[in-house]
């Protein structure tokens, strides 16, 4: 079995909280949290190392305010189940860095979420994954002025396909989802990015936004965006659009004309897209880690 030390980005902690757990069970860490339930107020990393099929569970307690900062190490052929709960008055910010090296690796994902009364859920995610990956993950706002804000960077540059099922459902009233996507694509590539949303009847004066832009980097490079809205309130505000194309010829030129190759370029640009993510990294050896690797080969 690979330590951790061998695998990048898990050597990357300082004092700040942490943990390391495999498959969920626990590894090292300086701060004491039963099963991922979250009690106090809290800010802090955890490494995850997949390398068997696991569920992994997130507990928000009540009125919590908490920042986690997740990054996720996949080796093998795995299935992983994660469960995150928001309850009451709950605030959570969460970024997560998905990554695996084996291109010949085969992995499923699936992430169920559920906003309760009040409760607030900053979700943001970079993934950069090197195989084949079928991710599925539904949001489930099922109180009284939940909100989500759902931020995705997906980078796909391994010539796999790899498919992202994102699904938002408002059952509680005054609910509120914002969907923000961004999938590259590269080489012979094939991304599908799929985002399914409901208002059921009753979930009166919602709000669902989505958003996808998906941008080619070669021409052999495919990507699918596929809006899908259902909506069985008639009080309630609903969108969504998607827009598939290369990089703006104008931005590269503007770019090249001070120096900069098309490659440096071409980097430039796709890191603004990721920006956010870097932004709310705040631990600063984790960060420049990310920003270090070439996420483009």
């Amino acid at each position: 079995m690979k330590r951790f030390s061998d695998i990048q980005l898990f050597d990357t902690f300082t004092n700040s909280n942490y943990l390391f757990l495999h498959n969920n069970n626990y590894v090292s860490g300086n701060v004491t949290i039963n099963s991922l339930k979250i009690d106090q107020d809290i800010e802090f990393t955890v490494y995850h190392l997949f390398d068997n099929d696991c569920d992994v569970e997130y507990i928000i307690n009540p009125g919590i305010n908490v920042k986690i900062t997740e990054v996720n190490h996949y080796l093998g052929n795995v299935k992983v189940t994660k469960n995150i709960k928001c309850l009451d008055s709950s605030q959570c910010t969460l970024i997560t860095i998905e990554k695996s090296i084996d291109s010949n690796n085969q992995i499923c994902v699936n992430v169920n979420t559920s906003i309760e009364d009040n409760a607030y859920l900053n979700n943001m995610k970079l993934a950069i994954y090197k195989s084949d990956i079928k991710y599925s993950e539904e949001s489930l706002l099922t109180g009284k002025k939940a909100k989500l804000e759902s931020f995705n960077v997906i980078i796909d540059n391994c010539n796999k396909h790899q498919q992202f099922d994102l699904v938002s459902k408002h059952t509680g009233i005054e609910t509120e989802s914002q969907m923000t996507n961004y999938g590259i694509c590269k080489g012979k590539s094939v991304l599908d990015i799929n985002t399914n949303g409901y208002v059921t009847r009753g979930a009166a004066k919602s709000n669902i936004s989505q958003k996808t832009k998906g941008i080619l980097l070669d021409l052999d490079a495919t990507i699918s965006a596929n809006p899908w809205l259902q909506i069985d309130d008639y009080d309630c505000l609903a969108s969504h659009g998607a827009g598939i194309g290369a990089i703006d010829n104008e931005e590269l030129y503007y770019l090249m004309s001070r120096g900069l190759t098309e490659s440096e370029s071409s980097r430039l640009i796709i890191d603004g897209f990721v920006n956010p993510v870097y932004e709310e990294i705040n631990n600063q050896e984790l960060k420049e880690k990310i920003i270090s690797l070439n996420i483009l080969n």
